[in-house]
Formats: structure tokens, C-alpha cells, sequence
């Protein structure tokens, strides 16, 4: 878990640090607004971070679950959560597709 000195807000990828055994997996709908951070200080202790996405919700509701596709698992992904030292994930595909090459960040 991180805090981050510019919003005073927790961070802990993208589970609730509060999350219950009753409410884990429960999608919500957020509605705010949303900051990018590029002080690196900010995510110095985030490993392989590149900007740090401070989030101000406005609205949080439960998502209707009639509306929520059910996912079957069907492989691991071969870019595990969350980044750690001393682990360099593959590049993705899509990162060297010509619409997008020169727009992202070495």
C-alpha cells in the first residue's frame, strides 16, 4: 500500500484494502475525476511504475449484476500483478504496432 502526498489518498492496486470476504469480487461503477502523477518520488516504491493515477470518486455504486458478462478463467496471464524487482515482463504486441510506437514512453 502506498500514500500518496499529493491527493492523501491509499493505494493498493486494485483491490480495497477493506474488502471483505463477503464483497470481494464485487464490481463497482465509479464515477470522478482523475489526476496523472509524474513525479517519480510519488511511485518510487511502486517497481516498474512509470505515472502514478490519483483518482477522486465522485459516485461509487454496486454494478447491476444482470449487466455484468460472467468471465470463465482460461489462462494465466503471462504479465502478472503487480510489478515486482528484479522481474521484466514480455512486451506486449501491441506496443509495436505502428499507430502507436512513436506515442509511448522507452
Amino acid at each position: 500500500m502506498t500514500e500518496c502526498a499529493s491527493c492523501r489518498t491509499v493505494t493498493a492496486g486494485a483491490r480495497s484494502p477493506t474488502a471483505s470476504s463477503s464483497t470481494a469480487g464485487t464490481r463497482l461503477r465509479i464515477n470522478g475525476r482523475v489526476r496523472i502523477i509524474d513525479d517519480e518520488e510519488e511511485y518510487a516504491d511502486l517497481p516498474g511504475a512509470k505515472r502514478l493515477v490519483c483518482v477522486t470518486a465522485d459516485h461509487i455504486y454496486y454494478n447491476c449484476p444482470r449487466s455484468v458478462p460472467k468471465m470463465a478463467f482460461v489462462e494465466p496471464s503471462i504479465y502478472p500483478p503487480p510489478p515486482r524487482p528484479g522481474y521484466t515482463p514480455p512486451e506486449p504486441e501491441w506496443k509495436n504496432r505502428d499507430y502507436i510506437r512513436d506515442v509511448l514512453d522507452d
